[in-house]
């Protein structure tokens, strides 16, 4: 597989390919990581792989909602999250609230107004931000409001 495929395939798979409507199954967003978010750039193995356009990547937590906006596809979901921020590093979990089976894991962190995503193109969740072997890293920058 190329390596703009396997980019691809990983954006695909951690659902920032698509418009999204996430709704919290119980648990409130942390602090830290509500406000919105605009997508600034994807990277993998210390190489940026694209630079997004203005609103092309976006998160929005509101309280026990996230909403977003991916880079592929358009059509909206809904989906469930958790995370773990006792967890070193912090990590995130979400599904597809019609697929909850499929469940896709990353880690995350949060350095002054950026936040940076360690998504997988596989099942195993990154241990760290190196962007090394099958890693996508995402970085959004936090809007002010």
């Amino acid at each position: 597989m190329n390596r703009r495929r396997t980019l691809r395939v990983a954006l695909a798979l951690c659902g920032f390919s698509v418009v999204f409507s996430v709704a919290v199954l119980g648990q409130q967003a942390p602090a830290d990581l509500q406000g919105t978010w605009e997508g600034q750039q994807s990277s993998s193995r210390g190489r940026n792989v694209r630079e997004f356009k203005p609103g092309e990547v976006r998160m929005v937590f509101a309280g026990d909602k996230l909403q977003g906006r991916g880079i592929v596809a358009v059509e909206e979901r809904a989906l469930g999250f958790s995370v773990n921020v006792k967890a070193t590093p912090k990590q995130i979990d979400y599904w597809d609230a019609e697929k909850p089976e499929k469940k896709f894991t990353a880690i995350y962190k949060i350095e002054g107004d950026t936040l940076i995503l360690a998504v997988p193109v596989t099942d195993v969740r990154p241990t760290d931000f190196s962007g090394e072997g099958r890693v996508v890293l995402l970085t959004l920058r936090r809007k002010a409001d």
